[in-house]
């Protein structure tokens, strides 16, 4: 099974105690480095990329004890990395 680094960019929404903020939504944009099993199909490898990064989510809380977190709302790309990180 041969592996691949990729970058995957996705679009995150802000969310405080787990609810969009109504009025104006913030969303974050970012941008991961996963090592992938290149003989999937692009669903498989897509499917793969939201369970992993949904697993890894992390929360915190601000100055009014309210938690803040966030949720992928869409994988915007997948490409491989150019970084030369072995």
């Amino acid at each position: 099974m041969t592996k691949q680094l990729v970058s995957v960019v996705v679009l995150k929404e802000r969310l405080i105690n787990q609810k969009a903020l109504d009025d104006s939504p913030l969303f974050e944009e970012s941008i991961c480095l996963m090592e992938l099993d290149n003989q999937q199909t692009k669903e498989k490898m897509i499917e793969c990329i939201q369970k992993t990064l949904n697993s890894v989510e992390t929360s915190c809380f601000n100055q009014f004890n309210e938690e803040i977190s966030s949720k992928i709302v869409k994988v915007i790309d997948v490409f491989e990395s150019v970084y030369g990180i072995e």
